[in-house]
């Protein structure tokens, strides 16, 4: 990305000189203007649309039934180098546990909340510690179950979120 810019800047510079000095641009300084301009046009659609359409849950979230005791269960985001049983159960929590749930339903099932500082800018209504972050570059972050609340109390939507 750095060399885009840095290629689309120069061809910038050099297309304003062409103008000033009434010569006709040259076609380098016209594809350069061109990758300049889409690359600061589409970035921000591309982080747009990458926050708002639904991703596929992290891997091994189907793997176990949803248990509500091992869930709660202090053993729950233990890893020993794998994935948390609380991680194994995403996908039941996520399609069977919060649809349709008022959030004393969500907090029996789930236990409760933290309360932590993290994420403390979205806003969030309910948070969960999953494990350790599993389909990212390095998987050196930690994955968190997101929920938001309705006006009514009911379930709203929620966000898989690494720290």
């Amino acid at each position: 990305m750095l060399i885009i810019l840095l290629f689309g800047f120069i061809s910038l510079i050099r297309l304003v000189i062409a103008k000033g000095r009434n010569n006709l641009p040259s076609k380098f300084s016209i594809v350069g203007v061109s990758l300049l301009l889409s690359f600061i046009i589409l970035t921000p659609l591309i982080f747009a649309v990458h926050r708002y359409i639904p991703r596929a849950l992290p891997t091994g979230s189907d793997t176990k039934i949803f248990d509500s005791a091992i869930w709660k269960s202090e053993s729950s985001t233990d890893w020993n180098g794998g994935i948390t049983v609380r991680e194994k159960m995403l996908k039941e929590v996520i399609e069977k546990i919060l649809p349709g749930k008022s959030r004393q339903d969500i907090e029996n099932a789930l236990g409760p909340s933290l309360e932590t500082p993290y994420f403390s800018s979205l806003d969030k209504d309910l948070i969960y510690y999953l494990g350790p972050e599993r389909d990212g570059l390095f998987n050196i972050d930690s994955e968190w179950l997101l929920i938001w609340i309705d006006e009514e109390g009911n379930f709203k939507r929620y966000m898989i979120a690494n720290d």
